[in-house]
């Protein structure tokens, strides 16, 4: 075995390295193609570089690794079907989703797709599955695939080989330690492939920029780079207010802890008395799917709530697993996909807002701080795009391209007629795709006398502070207070999500964040005083925190204030 020591030089490494049969590295590149063949070519390239095997063994290797592991899952497919798939080990390699799509494919293009696909990743291990299920003739197959690895290998082995020596020359402290300098070449060349992979293709060059974009907008950035200055303001709050979970007070109604986290949507609502401003909701709790089907029926004919209905989980994140099914099949599809407890709500048309309501306990009315517009995102066809085209295209889909292709994956080579507005999102969700728009010009003493209204008969220890999501008809209807419909009530960790904006600078946004908190303390402490009760321990936050992730429902149910029976 080769080692780094200080005492070893790198020439008597290499020699020990030759000691190795030649043929014996192109047997072990040929199994390592079974991991991924473009790593194999890249560890064959930098090996030959390094001159521990010849160029012609590494490329043969890799040659004959790539081409009978590709004609054994044309073969697979020959002789198993889409029944094959369900098994391992292809089942953890290949989804029937994407052969399907595959099989699409193959009957629009044909052979061509066989020779491409060599140099367009992603594509190929369903398409030589679509090729197998569809029986084309395994002669052609062989020998597109034949001509396809034999330009391919060849020319990734040899860049690998170049870019690798010329990279080793660069690092002095490869003589010191030989393979962790091989291990990083390997790295750096692996991914450089990845680079020119991807700017193979217009989709691989936008998906690219998509993501330099998301990197560069702080709006897209995860939650663990935003948010540190947030938490550090809360800890100099906590500080302040003698207690790091008083802020929970300021909503102490909504279970668990004011909403700080995974707060029952269904508790919630049911907290406000029977209101038509309260999109009607149901209950569904986990179980048996034909139940479940059943008590969704009984919803819709209780309601007359017909299809679409929006199933989204009781305990939510961020627009995680919610749907709009438009159809009994798509119901039960998210019944069977979703397991734990749903809310089934029915679909409320219009425009969607997201208001901020505090209410100070010294204070004679409530007051709205924040109002968000969500726009949902869409494309308009020209007859000539595909969808997939269109989303690449347009600006704002761009940023969301990752999360949309994956979405309407069945679709993105349809052609959306002239005209033809395709709605790419139905929720007015961040994260799945909706721009957040400054909408604080629209409040009016009327919205805000309603607003006020409609959280003060908030039952159960008092509504004070939150974001509510609902829809209304237009934005002249939301100025009067009227054709308002609740969709849900967000506790004390919601956000005021007009500093989502597009363009608004993040020391803006972390202003708005720190006057949020800030009233959030404040509200809780007057609360404390007022009313003489104690906010909850950090013990019992965190121990909610730890069954919720270990899905301890018994425990949650009776933190969240509902019970197995209950049906509203």
């Amino acid at each position: 075995m080769l080692t780094g020591c200080e005492d070893t030089s790198i020439a008597d490494q290499l020699e020990k390295a030759r000691e190795m049969s030649g043929w014996m590295v192109g047997l072990t590149l040929a199994l390592s193609t079974l991991i991924s063949e473009d790593l194999a070519c890249v560890i064959g390239g930098i090996l030959a570089g390094e001159g521990h095997t010849t160029y012609f063994i590494a490329t043969m290797g890799c040659f004959l690794g790539i081409y009978i592991e590709d004609m054994l899952l044309y073969w697979a497919g020959r002789a198993g079907g889409m029944g094959l798939l369900r098994r391992a080990p292809l089942k953890w390699m290949i989804s029937e989703k994407k052969v399907r799509k595959g099989e699409e494919m193959f009957e629009q293009h044909g052979a061509k797709l066989i020779f491409t696909s060599r140099f367009v990743p992603g594509s190929r291990l369903p398409l030589y599955v679509a090729a197998g299920i569809l029986e084309y003739p395994a002669w052609k197959f062989a020998l597109y695939m034949f001509i396809a690895c034999g330009v391919w290998t060849p020319i990734l082995v040899a860049f690998s080989m170049k870019v690798g020596e010329k990279l080793m020359g660069w690092l002095e402290i490869y003589e010191k330690y030989a393979w962790k300098g091989l291990i990083g070449g390997v790295i750096v060349v692996y991914l450089l492939v990845k680079l020119i992979e991807a700017l193979w293709t217009y989709r691989g060059r936008r998906l690219l920029e998509a993501k330099f974009l998301r990197i560069r907008e702080w709006e897209f950035w995860p939650k663990w780079v935003f948010y540190p200055p947030v938490l550090l303001r809360i800890l100099f709050l906590a500080i302040r207010y003698r207690s790091l979970t008083v802020f929970t007070l300021a909503s102490r109604g909504i279970k668990p802890y004011g909403g700080l986290a995974y707060a029952s949507k269904h508790a919630v609502l049911n907290s406000f008395p029977k209101d038509h401003r309260i999109a009607r909701f149901q209950l569904i709790w986990e179980g048996d799917v034909e139940e479940r089907m059943a008590e969704l029926g009984l919803f819709q004919r209780e309601t007359g709530a017909e299809y679409p209905v929006v199933l989204k989980p009781d305990a939510g994140d961020r627009g995680k697993n919610v749907v709009v099914a438009r159809s009994e099949a798509e119901a039960r599809e998210q019944m069977t996909s979703y397991e734990l407890p749903l809310v089934a709500q029915e679909y409320i048309e219009g425009v969607e807002f997201g208001l901020f309501y505090v209410r100070h306990p010294e204070w004679e009315s409530g007051r709205i701080i924040s109002i968000t517009e969500k726009k949902l995102p869409y494309v308009i066809g020209d007859g000539k795009r595909t969808l997939a085209r269109l989303i690449f295209d347009d600006p704002r889909s761009l940023r969301m391209a990752g999360f949309l292709m994956k979405k309407w994956e069945a679709k993105l080579d349809d052609v959306p007629e002239y005209g033809v507005r395709f709605m790419l999102g139905d929720l007015g969700t961040h994260s799945r795709g909706a721009t957040f728009l400054d909408a604080y010009a629209l409040k009016t003493p009327k919205l805000e006398a309603t607003i006020d209204d409609i959280s003060r008969q908030f039952e159960g220890g008092g509504f004070h502070f939150g974001r509510y999501d609902l829809r209304v008809p237009s934005a002249e209807s939301l100025q009067a207070g009227k054709g308002i419909r609740v969709l849900e009530l967000n506790g004390v960790s919601s956000e005021s999500t007009h500093i989502y904006s597009p363009g608004r600078s993040i020391w803006l946004a972390y202003r708005e964040l720190f006057k949020q908190w800030d009233l959030a303390f404040e509200i809780g402490d007057a609360i404390r005083e007022r009313d003489g009760v104690e906010p909850p321990t950090f013990r019992e936050v965190a121990s909610f925190l730890w069954a919720r992730r270990k899905q301890k429902w018994e425990e949650i149910r009776g933190a969240i204030g509902i019970d197995r029976h209950s049906r509203k």
